[in-house]
């Protein structure tokens, strides 16, 4: 895997929270890796704050 493949997955991964809840398992099928994988990417994204704004307040 290349770190370019890592980085399209993890902003896919993001792409698809953005859109709501989904499941490792889900975001696995659809990226064709294992969950395993999904939870590295999720454990490197976690790392960084990522902050929405709604109806005027930050969460």
């Amino acid at each position: 895997m290349s770190r370019g493949d890592q980085l399209r997955r993890q902003w896919l991964i993001l792409d698809e929270l953005a859109r709501g809840r989904v499941s490792r398992r889900a975001l696995a099928e659809r990226l064709d890796v294992s969950r395993k994988t999904i939870t590295r990417d999720l454990e490197a994204l976690s790392m960084f704050p990522i902050v929405e704004e709604r109806d005027g307040v930050d969460v």
